[in-house]
Protein backbone atom coordinates (compact mmCIF):
# COMPACT_ATOMS: atom_id res chain seq x y z
CA UNK A 1 0.00 0.00 0.00
CA UNK A 2 1.07 3.60 -0.36
CA UNK A 3 -0.26 6.23 1.25
CA UNK A 4 -0.07 10.10 1.07
CA UNK A 5 -1.14 11.71 3.83
CA UNK A 6 -0.78 15.95 3.81
CA UNK A 7 -1.47 17.89 6.82
CA UNK A 8 -2.98 21.79 6.37
CA UNK A 9 -4.15 24.54 8.16
CA UNK A 10 -4.18 25.78 11.70
CA UNK A 11 -4.19 29.32 12.93
CA UNK A 12 -1.32 29.91 10.08
CA UNK A 13 -3.30 27.62 7.67
CA UNK A 14 0.36 26.31 6.92
CA UNK A 15 0.41 23.77 4.06
CA UNK A 16 3.39 21.15 4.99
CA UNK A 17 4.85 18.95 2.05
CA UNK A 18 2.85 15.34 2.19
CA UNK A 19 4.42 12.24 3.56
CA UNK A 20 4.23 9.56 1.62
CA UNK A 21 4.95 5.89 2.95
CA UNK A 22 5.25 2.86 0.98
CA UNK A 23 4.51 -0.48 3.08
CA UNK A 24 6.56 -2.23 0.86
CA UNK A 25 9.48 -0.27 2.13
CA UNK A 26 9.00 -1.04 5.43
CA UNK A 27 10.07 -4.04 8.27
CA UNK A 28 7.08 -6.36 8.14
CA UNK A 29 6.14 -6.16 11.35
CA UNK A 30 5.27 -2.10 10.59
CA UNK A 31 3.99 -2.61 7.45
CA UNK A 32 1.54 -5.71 9.13
CA UNK A 33 0.74 -3.05 11.98
CA UNK A 34 -0.46 -0.37 9.03
CA UNK A 35 -2.30 -3.30 7.22
CA UNK A 36 -4.10 -3.60 10.06
CA UNK A 37 -4.93 -0.08 10.84
CA UNK A 38 -6.16 -0.01 7.16
CA UNK A 39 -8.40 -2.67 8.12
CA UNK A 40 -9.89 -1.13 11.70
CA UNK A 41 -10.05 1.99 10.48
CA UNK A 42 -12.44 0.84 7.43
CA UNK A 43 -11.07 3.22 4.74
CA UNK A 44 -13.04 2.39 1.61
CA UNK A 45 -15.88 2.68 4.26
CA UNK A 46 -15.66 6.46 5.39
CA UNK A 47 -16.97 9.17 3.52
CA UNK A 48 -14.87 11.08 1.13
CA UNK A 49 -14.89 13.99 3.24
CA UNK A 50 -15.50 14.70 6.97
CA UNK A 51 -15.34 17.86 9.27
CA UNK A 52 -16.11 19.18 12.61
CA UNK A 53 -16.34 22.52 11.46
CA UNK A 54 -13.93 23.56 14.22
CA UNK A 55 -12.39 27.34 13.33
CA UNK A 56 -8.36 26.67 12.79
CA UNK A 57 -8.03 22.98 13.38
CA UNK A 58 -5.50 21.13 11.00
CA UNK A 59 -6.99 19.28 8.04
CA UNK A 60 -5.61 15.96 7.04
CA UNK A 61 -6.02 14.78 3.62
CA UNK A 62 -5.12 10.77 3.24
CA UNK A 63 -4.50 9.01 -0.12
CA UNK A 64 -4.70 4.95 -0.28
CA UNK A 65 -3.17 3.28 -3.04
CA UNK A 66 -4.35 -0.26 -2.10
CA UNK A 67 -3.05 -3.44 -2.79
CA UNK A 68 -5.07 -3.98 -5.68
CA UNK A 69 -4.83 -0.96 -7.15
CA UNK A 70 -7.75 1.19 -6.05
CA UNK A 71 -7.60 4.60 -4.78
CA UNK A 72 -9.13 5.78 -1.53
CA UNK A 73 -9.20 9.58 -0.57
CA UNK A 74 -10.40 10.46 2.96
CA UNK A 75 -10.41 14.55 4.11
CA UNK A 76 -10.92 14.86 7.35
CA UNK A 77 -9.91 17.11 10.58
CA UNK A 78 -8.47 15.53 14.21
CA UNK A 79 -12.02 15.81 15.60
CA UNK A 80 -13.90 14.14 12.61
CA UNK A 81 -11.62 11.35 12.75
CA UNK A 82 -12.76 8.56 13.68
CA UNK A 83 -10.22 7.29 16.55
CA UNK A 84 -8.99 3.83 14.02
CA UNK A 85 -8.46 6.24 11.16
CA UNK A 86 -6.72 8.92 13.96
CA UNK A 87 -4.20 5.94 15.02
CA UNK A 88 -3.30 5.18 11.14
CA UNK A 89 -2.42 8.75 10.62
CA UNK A 90 -0.19 8.59 14.33
CA UNK A 91 1.15 5.33 12.48
CA UNK A 92 1.90 6.62 9.30
CA UNK A 93 3.43 9.83 11.02
CA UNK A 94 5.97 7.76 13.31
CA UNK A 95 7.42 5.75 10.20
CA UNK A 96 10.84 7.18 10.02
CA UNK A 97 11.44 9.34 6.44
CA UNK A 98 13.59 7.06 4.90
CA UNK A 99 11.03 4.32 4.31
Amino acid sequence: MRFVLSRFGGLAAIRQLPLVVDTANLPQDVSLRIHGLVQQAGLRQLPSEMSSDQPDAFGYELQVTHDDGQVTTVSFDHASAPQPLRDLVSALREVPRTC
